[in-house]
């Protein structure tokens, strides 16, 4: 069951993050831009994770990735690729991560504009044999895109996937804004 609040708070979550993402990559605020969406990518996935755990995981991030991200997409992440990314990028700017250091997921780096470029990179990268792999940004927030469209769906048409996800959205942070004259 859903409430036209939460509901509407969902909604407007979801349309803020693509929009202001959308700002940040017109104005080549890449690394803002990358903040934001997998800040999103994580919030998103924490919606799905069962009523009884009040915390969320990296096992719900990777998760939401593999079913809305990944699921028809051809980028060359996997979902562990990139929750190592949103770890070294969140915690320490920079691509490494434990999972990477530790051999479980290659680190990405990222490029914007021309496809080929990003084609060629990835293959000299595959040449010299070291655990990484170049991700178009603008490929990587297309498939968020089109993820949140999927998972939209997957709320509107499976009931267990609403009743769980409306579970935890009820509790989705808000603010209010006045104006002391």
């Amino acid at each position: 069951m859903n409430d036209p609040e939460t509901e509407h708070a969902l909604c407007a979550v979801m349309k803020d993050f693509v929009v202001t993402v959308q700002e940040l990559l017109e104005k080549r605020r890449i690394f803002p831009a990358l903040i934001l969406l997998y800040s999103a990518t994580d919030i998103l996935g924490s919606l799905l994770r069962p009523k009884a755990h009040p915390d969320t995981s990296g096992a719900d991030f990777k998760a939401w990735v593999d079913r809305y991200l990944l699921s028809g997409s051809s980028l060359p992440a996997t979902s562990e690729d990139l929750w190592a990314a949103r770890c070294g990028l969140l915690h320490t700017n920079t691509p490494g991560s434990r999972s990477s250091r530790g051999g479980r997921a290659r680190e990405i780096h990222y490029v914007k504009g021309d496809k080929d470029f990003a084609r060629f990179m990835q293959q000299e990268i595959q040449r010299s044999g070291e655990p990484k792999v170049v991700v178009d940004i603008d490929m990587l927030f297309d498939a968020f895109i089109e993820a949140q469209m999927k998972f939209t769906r997957d709320i509107q048409t499976d009931s267990a996937v609403r009743d769980t996800v409306f579970h935890h959205a009820k509790a989705f942070f808000s603010h209010h804004s006045f104006k002391v004259a």
